[in-house]
């Protein structure tokens, strides 16, 4: 069953957000996932593409300051990002190439962003800044058995699920496969937890027009790796697993 995407129930549902694409090797008991996802065109023309995708810029852009010298400052009471959350902490995720903050709990809706990614100057050091706005990412509320969210000129292969889990204190994660209420938390390394939900990444780059990719086309090398299947695409009825970027 296809669905309107309703990011407003997105607050119900979540408590948290990741961006993170390079992922631990598989544990022996995990199924495997089929080898690559179809890809499903949409009507678009590359213009009316490129204009979706510029209009979504632009309105990340009135909610997110491109440059911020400090993410602990930002995010306190009168801060430019206020509300917003450090959703790993301070890591450096692997594939996306900077520290992710969400405001799952402020009930957001399409186009206005639920995830923002931020760059540090100092490179996989995710504690010190200035930080870059680098892109930004939308959720979804998931039910089993739905297809992908319908959002104009944005393909159903392009969305991810995110798995549900808890956020650590180390700036990971530890999934929870499947589950829809929090179950019993890990002993003493606990951030929070959220259920599965659709997940899009958008990334800002040099020829002005962003680009939807799983992970970031110009993250560099290392950073925070989630673990194997915190991510995964469900492209008519079947999972996937995420694409490598291309650049």
């Amino acid at each position: 069953m296809r669905h309107a995407m309703k990011l407003d129930a997105v607050a119900v549902m979540l408590t948290g957000s990741v961006v993170g694409l390079v992922c631990e090797a598989p544990a022996a008991a995990e199924p495997p996932a089929a080898a690559k996802a179809p890809s499903k065109p949409t009507e678009c023309t590359t213009k009316e593409r490129s204009d979706v995708l510029q209009d979504m810029k632009q309105t990340v852009l009135k909610v997110a300051p491109p440059r911020i010298a400090s993410l602990d400052q930002a995010i306190k009471p009168g801060g430019p990002l206020a509300g917003w959350r450090l959703a790993h902490l301070h890591a450096v995720l692997a594939g996306a190439g900077g520290v992710a903050i969400d405001n799952a709990s402020a009930h957001t809706k399409f186009p206005q962003p639920q995830i923002l990614l931020y760059a540090p100057a100092s490179g996989l050091d995710g504690s010190h800044g200035p930080y870059t706005l680098i892109g930004w990412g939308y959720f979804v509320p998931y039910q089993e058995g739905d297809s992908a969210p319908q959002q104009r000129c944005v393909g159903e292969d392009e969305w991810l699920v995110h798995e549900a889990g808890w956020h650590t204190m180390d700036g990971g994660m530890t999934l929870t496969p499947g589950a829809t209420a929090e179950p019993p938390h890990p002993p003493g390394n606990r951030y929070f937890w959220h259920p599965r939900v659709w997940d899009l990444h958008v990334w800002l780059t040099e020829s002005g027009v962003p680009k939807i990719s799983d992970a970031n086309p110009s993250a560099p090398e290392g950073g925070m790796v989630l673990p194997r299947d915190a991510f995964f695409h469900v492209v008519d009825g079947r999972r996937y697993p995420p694409r490598t970027a291309s650049r």
